[in-house]
């Protein structure tokens, strides 16, 4: 049965909301650990979601708390994470932010200009073909 089918995970694949953020963390901070274990299954169900998009979803949140104040360590200790597995996301997603920042954005300008060439093409082409359509009236006439 497809995940989006089986109603204990019908929001498998599905856009998070603020909201749900939120919930995570409370359910988190509310006790749904027990003994240096977060419940996965039992949030999962309550989200509707698969176990491994809570796990994402709980290393997504931890990773944009780190700052200053709340280190990689201290926060993989308080959200019961593995500190090896954290350290791989925070390089991913380090790499994805600055692959991002690499990435030129396409400005109005930008469209302008290959609006504009376009055009020329297009004119280029209208020429050509009404010179193409004389000869071959003429070839035709003949």
């Amino acid at each position: 049965m497809s995940q989006h089918k089986n109603p204990e995970t019908i929001n498998a694949g599905q856009r998070w909301s603020n909201e749900d953020d939120k919930r995570l963390i409370t359910l988190i901070n509310d006790n749904i650990v027990t003994k240096t274990v977060i419940d996965y299954d039992k949030i999962a169900k309550e989200f509707k979601r698969t176990v491994g998009s809570i796990k994402a979803r709980i290393q997504l949140n931890v990773y944009n708390m780190i700052d200053d104040e709340h280190t990689i360590e201290s926060m993989c200790k308080t959200y019961y994470l593995d500190l090896e597995d954290m350290k791989l996301f925070s390089q991913r997603m380090s790499k994805k932010t600055e692959n991002s920042q690499n990435t030129k954005k396409i400005t109005i300008e930008d469209v302008y200009i290959l609006l504009k060439s376009y055009k020329n093409l297009i004119k280029m082409i209208l020429v050509k073909s009404k010179v193409l359509l004389k000869r071959l009236i003429k070839r035709s006439q003949c």
